[in-house]
């Protein structure tokens, strides 16, 4: 007979092949591969936030007549196509970050489109518009922002390995910062073997891959990488989750949390993923970012803290393990957001 380990394991196993055929059926039944996403460079200092911006469909190279506006934010200075026209206005279908700002489109948009577009992005300053660029380009620009107008060029199409390079010094940094900011904390507490920080090391293989792919894919408009990489983020997690409980023995409290967290990661594909969700896949459905960032951060907080307490729960309470993983993520995403702050200033 089996182990009980092991038929979990199996279990979880089937779950992830099953789950990954309708994944495949709602991508394929979802609306065309009509995804335009733009990244921002500054020439400038950071000009403010964004306020609004507009994807405009032009009638001909000059854009002297617009045929529709994909619409975030409030747009209303010169540039931008007010509410109340004649033009067709298209909202929740384009989202922007001082990073970046991502175009998708339905299956009726599609007869929209012409043979000529442009980009209006509505800064705090200032309103900068792009000049007219033909409509079969790559599906990745690049948009250098200038003092006065958007500079638009191609770029190549998903960079899955590009992500991945920057995934893996991002993953270095976090891991010397969590190590030392745990360090600090143990060394008020000799009872704690402090041998026990090593434990971050295959716990970060779980934690970095969801908060950088899988709840990013879970946005109205993802990066193509962050869906395409979300999937093996999502199936390490359960597997190393049910491993663990498997050679640790744990008891019913981390069993649990695992069962719960579990059925909360499988139903996630459901409420939204990418262009479209298993229960309509013809629709398109996402989560804000301002909720999905903050939702991976909970979830890095809580996994690291019930994995270090499984596996050393013979000298680590439950609320050591919680502070250590609360202070230890906090410094890292401290450390993120001056990285990308300085990132996008320079």
């Amino acid at each position: 007979m089996s182990h009980p380990s092991t038929q979990l394991l199996a279990t979880l196993l089937l779950l992830l092949l099953l789950l990954s055929v309708p994944t495949a059926e709602a991508h394929a039944n979802a609306a065309p591969p009509d995804f335009l996403r733009f990244r921002l460079e500054y020439e400038i200092p950071l000009p403010g936030d964004i306020i609004g911006a507009q994807f405009q469909g032009c009638a001909d190279e000059r854009c002297s007549e617009i045929t529709y506006a994909l619409t975030y934010g409030r747009c209303g200075a010169e540039g931008c196509i007010e509410a109340g026209s004649s033009v067709p206005m298209i909202v929740d279908r384009l989202d922007c970050s001082l990073s970046a700002c991502t175009a998708n489109f339905r299956d009726e948009m599609y007869q929209l489109r012409g043979q000529y577009e442009r980009l209006v992005i509505h800064f705090s300053d200032r309103v900068r518009v792009s000049q007219p660029f033909d409509g079969t380009w790559a599906e990745r620009r690049l948009v250098v922002v200038r003092e006065e107008a958007l500079e638009m060029s191609n770029e190549p199409g998903v960079m899955v390995v590009g992500s991945l390079l920057l995934f893996l010094p991002a993953a270095f940094l976090t891991l010397l910062v969590e190590l030392l900011v745990g360090y600090l904390y143990l060394r008020r507490f000799p009872e704690i073997p402090k041998k026990m920080l090593l434990w971050l090391l295959p716990l970060h293989l779980v934690t970095l891959p969801m908060i950088w792919f899988f709840f990013p894919s879970l946005r109205l408009l993802p990066n193509p990488s962050a869906t395409l990489l979300a999937p093996a983020a999502f199936s390490l997690t359960l597997i190393v989750g049910a491993a663990l409980l498997s050679l640790s023995g744990g008891y019913i409290g981390e069993r649990s949390f695992m069962l719960l967290f579990g059925l909360g990661l499988l139903s996630a594909p459901f409420i939204a993923w990418g262009y479209a969700t298993l229960a309509a896949p013809s629709e398109i459905h996402g989560v804000p970012a301002a909720l999905t960032t903050p939702l991976s951060e909970l979830f890095a907080v809580l996994f690291e803290a019930w994995f270090l307490r499984v596996v050393n729960r013979e000298f680590l309470s439950r609320n050591h393990a919680l502070r250590l993983s609360l202070l230890a993520n906090a410094a890292s995403y401290a450390l993120g957001l001056l990285l990308n702050y300085g990132w996008l200033n320079s």
